[in-house]
């Protein structure tokens, strides 16, 4: 199988549920304006659901609703079960893709990705929080690339740079 899904989820209508719930296909309420919507599947199953599960497939999620759930996942700093979801885009930052984000003095939690709109076109994005333990900001990125690494993630960058040292 591509993921083990039964050991996130019970049955398959929780990970709909799940999305509903973090904000998915709704408005972030994060924009003065008119927000676009993301969408998903309900009513998946098997490799179709694995594949949602896994973001390749059957889900559509805007920037603002990326960011509202990365600002929701920050605000549970203190949460032991999601304790290693942390280690992880810490790692990413520290070690991984999204190391044209790290700030010095300032440990910041994230996640690079690349994806094909509608039409085809290649996107790179970066989603993350800082500090990681403490977090203040939360910032999205969406740029047309080819790796959200070397496409978003120094844009990323340098947003939180600047963000924090309008606080020095």
């Amino acid at each position: 199988t591509l993921f083990p899904y039964t050991t996130l989820f019970r049955s398959p209508g929780e990970l709909p549920s799940f999305l509903r719930r973090i904000g998915f296909s709704s408005a972030s309420g994060l924009s003065n304006g008119p927000e676009g919507r993301g969408d998903f599947r309900s009513n998946l199953s098997g490799e179709e659901l694995q594949l949602q599960a896994l973001g390749e497939s059957y889900i559509n999620v805007t920037p603002l609703e990326l960011l509202a759930a990365y600002a929701m996942l920050a605000h549970r700093n203190r949460d032991a079960t999601v304790a290693p979801v942390f280690e992880g885009l810490e790692g990413a930052v520290e070690y991984g893709n999204a190391q044209a984000v790290k700030l010095n003095g300032i440990q910041v939690a994230g996640k690079t990705g690349s994806v094909r709109d509608e039409s085809g076109a290649r996107l790179a994005w970066f989603a993350g929080f800082a500090p990681s333990r403490s977090p203040e900001v939360a910032v999205t990125v969406l740029v047309q690339g080819n790796s959200g690494g070397a496409d978003a993630a120094p844009v990323g960058g340098r947003l939180l740079r600047s963000y924090f040292a309008t606080r020095a």
